[in-house]
């Protein structure tokens, strides 16, 4: 029998007492901040109607923070109905009586370009009636995460992805559609929020002394957010609060792109660095890539930490910490260019290989290099929700 024994230290009292991380978007800075601590951010579908209420359940949606969650401007023109404007009808609908209503026959749309992005998240709101068939609202083609089908009457509200094409939103109901909508809001819900549309592939939101993480199983469990432009930028900060639960296999702890081995302009967090190693590494890349690596016995799987990377792509650099102590550091050529607008993969490369297996406390994404004294109030939050000591 082996016996395991996990001792772990918080951090709290190194904690910048009213710091967020938000302070570290100031100035237009892009990236993303998720915080599984935080439940108003967690949901069970990719849709975000179902919320995370406790261990166990499926994350598909986590919200990035980066931006405070805010709402943008209302984008919906005649929301209400109010008059035959605004919206082009196809077969079976007609607007009058403050709603829009359905008829059965053939599956059509009632639609209205909204000015939307592709790429990005908005929040929908709406009020439906229906006692037959099904109907959904989405915006754009390919790539969309639509609103779930609408199959009973009641108030909604959920996220949606904007996929590509025409930027319309849309109604859409089926052949068998009997029903109404009336008081449908859009507004961009600001941030690079991270999803998983296949159910069986989302990590578990658990708990336990106190912290609150998101669990990967080291199979195929991941998330990916919308592409995220930092083509303004040659230089880039990541930092993770992970507990590895193996070395068996290389992990991807996070990835700017869908390989930064293969994709200009990306950065990457590995745990473990190689199949059978005891080692973390952080990669950033230009035209050319650089890799950090920190090996030694004494961070075997299961192993908790706070990690940093900086990358620099002209300055050649690419540095990684461990738990607030610089482990690694290169100077190799990166190449030439700016870090790329790509999504950021959480827990597997591309959403197909590498998976992690273990627990994510948080993760920030910057845009931009950061002082040391940033770094460290970063850190030391982290730290305080990963049951990690800092020096």
């Amino acid at each position: 029998m082996k016996l395991t024994c996990d001792l772990s230290f918080s951090s709290a009292p190194h904690r910048p007492r009213g710091w967020k991380p938000t302070k570290l978007f100031s100035a237009g800075v892009k990236g993303g901040w998720y915080d599984p601590s935080d439940l108003r951010t967690l949901f069970q579908d990719a849709a975000g109607t179902i919320p995370v209420t406790a261990a166990g359940q499926p994350v598909g949606l986590m919200l990035d923070k980066s931006r405070g969650l805010m709402l943008g401007p209302e984008l919906v023109a005649n929301g209400g109905f109010d008059s035959d404007t605004a919206w082009t009808k196809g077969a079976g609908w007609t607007v009058s009586g403050g709603v829009a209503t359905k008829v059965p026959g053939a599956g059509s749309s009632i639609f209205q370009p909204v000015g939307a992005t592709a790429g990005r998240f908005y929040r929908v709101s709406y009020t439906a009636t229906c006692t037959a068939g099904g109907a959904d609202i989405g915006i754009g083609g390919t790539g969309a995460i639509k609103t779930p089908t609408i199959s009973a009457s009641g108030s909604y509200s959920a996220v949606i992805f904007s996929g590509l094409y025409d930027q319309d939103l849309k109604i859409f109901a089926n052949a068998a559609f009997v029903g109404s909508i009336d008081n449908i809001s859009v507004r961009e819900l600001a941030g690079n929020h991270a999803s998983q549309t296949a159910a069986a592939a989302r990590p578990i939101w658990q708990t336990g002394g106190g912290r609150r993480w998101l669990d990967f199983d080291g199979v195929d469990d991941g998330l990916v957010s919308g592409a995220i432009d930092l083509t303004a930028t040659d230089k880039l900060t990541v930092i993770a609060g992970v507990r590895k639960a193996s070395d068996a296999a290389i992990g991807v702890l996070a990835e700017l792109s869908a390989s930064s081995g293969s994709n200009p302009g990306s950065m990457a967090l590995f745990g473990p660095h190689l199949a059978g190693s005891a080692a973390f590494s952080f990669s950033s890349a230009g035209t050319a890539i650089a890799n950090a690596v920190y090996t030694d016995a004494g961070i075997a799987a299961p192993f908790a930490a706070v990690l940093t990377g900086t990358g620099d792509i002209a300055g050649d650099s690419a540095t990684l910490r461990l738990n607030g102590v610089q482990v690694a550091s290169v100077a190799t050529d990166q190449g030439t260019g700016a870090y790329g607008n790509y999504p950021l993969y959480i827990g597997r490369r591309g959403g197909t290989t590498l998976p992690f297996g273990g627990r994510l406390y948080g993760l920030i994404l910057m845009g931009a290099a950061k002082s040391a004294v940033d770094i460290s109030k970063a850190e030391h939050f982290l730290a305080a929700k990963s049951a990690v000591m800092l020096p």
